[in-house]
């Protein structure tokens, strides 16, 4: 259960992470909803919905962010960078609480993101949802029969999808579970939404 007293001090990041699939957008609007009925300064971040907003815009910048997307690999460091921080610049309070959906997932995160809490003097919890490929894959499949996902639509994207994973983000976790400003909790996704909720606010409220 959210306690609003363990929040009031200073910035809190909620990061949610896992395979393509894991079911992360599915647990951070559930749990946005949750807090933001209770504290109006909590935001949520969602790194893929950030870039599809950009794609098939005007300008070359718009440009290689669809043509990029495509191929099932992540926007560059740098993309990203400028499309959170502006939701940050213009959204963020000294006592925001954070949820941020997708992160961490590249390699570049495990120096970035400690970089960041520091500098904004914050605390932060880590959830990582852990499903199979097989299960992940069924549900992105399940995903791009009623979702306009162009990352994610392809036998060569999806592969691609399951293969970062595994390649950058899952060493990260080992990282930040001994790091000592991040709490780390792993879900079992491949229960039911209700029960993954269920566990991941038992895990927020330790």
């Amino acid at each position: 259960m959210y306690n609003q007293e363990k929040f009031s001090l200073m910035v809190h990041f909620i990061f949610v992470t896992g395979q393509s699939g894991s079911g992360k957008d599915t647990f951070c609007k559930k749990l946005y909803s949750h807090i933001s009925s209770k504290n109006p300064d909590c935001l949520l971040i969602v790194n893929g919905d950030l870039i599809r907003a950009h794609a098939n815009k005007p300008g070359y910048l718009s440009q290689c962010i669809t043509e990029n997307n495509a191929t099932g690999n992540l926007a560059p460091g740098f993309v990203m960078g400028m499309l959170v921080g502006n939701e940050f610049l213009e959204k963020m309070t000294k006592n925001s609480i954070v949820i941020w959906n997708g992160s961490p997932r590249p390699e570049k995160d495990r120096w970035g993101l400690p970089e960041m809490i520091t500098f904004l003097k914050a605390e932060a919890e880590i959830f990582v949802l852990e499903a199979t490929d097989a299960t992940c894959l069924r549900r992105m499949k399940k995903r791009n029969k009623t979702q306009n996902r162009p990352e994610s639509n392809t036998a060569a994207s999806l592969a691609n999808k399951l293969a970062f994973y595994h390649r950058e983000t899952e060493p990260l976790i080992p990282f930040f579970q001994s790091h000592p400003l991040f709490t780390v909790h792993r879900i079992n996704a491949e229960q039911s939404e209700k029960k993954v909720f269920s566990d991941g606010l038992k895990a927020l409220s330790k």
